[in-house]
């Protein structure tokens, strides 16, 4: 598959742009299914950027209601979010540089969800 420049730099943009960029590409380059699959791609990134303090807010509020252990278990439980938040830093990079080469990868555990988008 042959990418032109254009499509690499659309690409780029909707990973360093975040939403907007997502959005922009999506919306008005929406033919171009390269740029399109990366941003469906950053959006994912930021939608789990998103969740992933919201899901351990509700379970920590949901442990804190056990006696003696409830607060430091939910407390230990925010290291699944800081750990969620590495493997988007390190899916978001690897993104980054495949938009750059030509490449189009799903990211794992969330590139694949990426196709679920209905934009």
């Amino acid at each position: 598959m042959t990418v032109d420049n254009s499509s690499r730099i659309l690409a780029f943009l909707s990973y360093i742009l975040l939403v907007v960029g997502a959005l922009f590409v999506l919306l008005f380059r929406r033919k171009d299914e390269f740029a399109a699959f990366h941003a469906r791609q950053s959006l994912v990134f930021v939608i789990g950027a998103l969740l992933a303090p919201a899901v351990w807010y509700g379970i920590a509020w949901l442990v804190m209601w056990i006696p003696g252990v409830g607060g430091a278990l939910g407390l230990g439980l925010f290291s699944g979010v800081l750990a969620a938040y590495l493997a988007l830093i390190f899916g978001w990079v690897r993104g980054l540089i495949d938009s750059l080469n030509a490449q189009q990868r799903a990211m794992p555990l969330v590139g694949d969800w990426s196709r679920y988008l209905p934009l």
